[in-house]
């Protein structure tokens, strides 16, 4: 029905009425007209709805009804809600004049309506490419996300950490700004006090953050006042904890135990009883070297990480992932050796013989193209960025039509 509406020529018609100018009452039910002619599964097609942006815009800078700019903002998310692989659409999106500057203006809005509609704009745009996460943070955006994620309204706050989380995503400049904007502790913060739905959200951040930042920056998160293991290895007990958040913790995992290896390297060298223990597994330093080991250890880490790598397929992530992290840091916790089963009878024979559903099989992707994990970029700054791990699955995209408050 609604796409039949746009063929009609709704449009046109909503563009002679979506004007500042134009009475109050008049200009409501046209912008809410437009937010409901642009939203909806599947998307609208774009070349139909792109002709209203120049509007949209307008009536951003120059409305002041709360109303008509919560509707028109939730449009503009609509529009940036790209789940194309090259994100083709939103390049055309933030490459109208002023776009960005105004959404991220509304974040500091008073207005609950008008900051989550904002919000979802940001968090769309920072799942697009690195360029788009650029325009995000040159126009400030990370002040922004800072107060929304302190701010008393839970939903903002997990809000804000999921569009933090596409930020991270990006590059080490990306890291190194969301480090420089005082953010990184209220992750922490949130991992360690907030519920679990707050919590995967601030989890995703650090794993993020942990294949994308320099060695320093890791480093800074395996010491007081930084210090995430503790809070992030009791995610794995937490209830509806599944497989693809303990793949991101167990991502965040390594990296930090890599990073606190590499950063207590000059220590183990002038030890003469660590030469022996770590020649095999170059990262297996004494738990009294490696504070990280020494944190997994008092977790009951070890038993914990050979649970997810036991009992699932062998070419599962989580299982490979897991069971890096034991050879390299707890080659006592050897991979128990399951025999081969007898094959079944000709008669018991069926199609649904390898019908194990796969844990990476549940998608975790982002339907809006999150920025995928690359490695880290060079800096300008004169540190030396550690080699990531595989890069964690790209984050989820919060349903559009949920969690948030939306038009009818």
């Amino acid at each position: 029905m609604r796409d039949q509406v746009i063929s009609l020529g709704a449009i046109k018609s909503l563009l002679a009425l979506l004007h500042p100018q134009q009475k109050l009452t008049i200009l409501r039910v046209a912008a809410w007209c437009v937010s409901n002619l642009t939203r909806g599964k599947p998307s609208v097609d774009f070349e139909a709805v792109e002709c209203v942006l120049p509007a949209l815009i307008q009536v951003l800078e120059q409305c002041t009804d709360e109303a008509v700019i919560t509707d028109t903002l939730w449009a503009v998310s609509f529009l940036t809600d790209d789940s194309s692989p090259t994100s083709s659409k939103l390049d055309r999106v933030v490459a109208i004049p002023r776009l960005i500057p105004r959404i991220i203006h509304f974040l500091r809005h008073p207005t609950f309506n008008i900051q989550s509609a904002s919000l979802r704009c940001v968090g769309n745009i920072a799942s697009g490419n690195d360029l788009h996460t650029n325009m995000l943070i040159e126009n400030d955006v990370l002040s922004g996300i800072l107060a929304l994620m302190v701010s008393p309204r839970k939903i903002l706050r997990k809000e804000a950490a999921w569009a933090l989380s596409n930020i991270s995503a990006g590059t080490t400049k990306h890291v190194e700004a969301i480090f420089d904007a005082g953010i990184v502790p209220i992750c922490v913060r949130i991992l360690e006090n907030e519920s679990f739905n707050l919590q995967k959200e601030a989890a995703w951040c650090i794993s993020n953050i942990t294949t994308n930042g320099t060695l320093p920056h890791l480093l800074l998160l395996t010491k007081p006042p930084l210090d995430v293991t503790p809070p992030l290895m009791e995610l794995f007990t937490c209830q509806g904890a599944s497989d693809a958040i303990s793949l991101v913790v167990l991502i965040a995992i390594q990296n930090l135990l890599r990073a606190a290896g590499k950063g207590i390297t000059p220590l183990a060298a002038n030890n003469p009883s660590s030469s022996s223990s770590s020649s095999h597994h170059p990262h297996a330093t004494s738990p009294h070297h490696n504070p990280v080991i020494s944190q997994v250890n008092a977790n009951g880490g070890p038993l914990v990480i050979a649970k997810l790598r036991d009992g699932r397929p062998a070419d599962a992530p989580i299982v490979k992932t897991a069971q890096e992290i034991l050879d390299e840091f707890f080659p006592q916790f050897k991979r128990e050796i399951i025999p081969p089963q007898a094959p079944p009878a000709a008669a018991a024979i069926n199609n649904n013989n390898n019908n194990h559903v796969n844990a990476d099989n549940t998608t975790t992707n982002n339907t809006n193209a999150t920025n995928p994990t690359p490695a880290a970029s060079s800096s300008s700054t004169a540190v030396t960025a550690i080699t990531p791990p595989p890069p964690p699955p790209t984050h989820t995209l919060l349903d559009p039509s949920s969690s948030l408050s939306m038009p009818d």
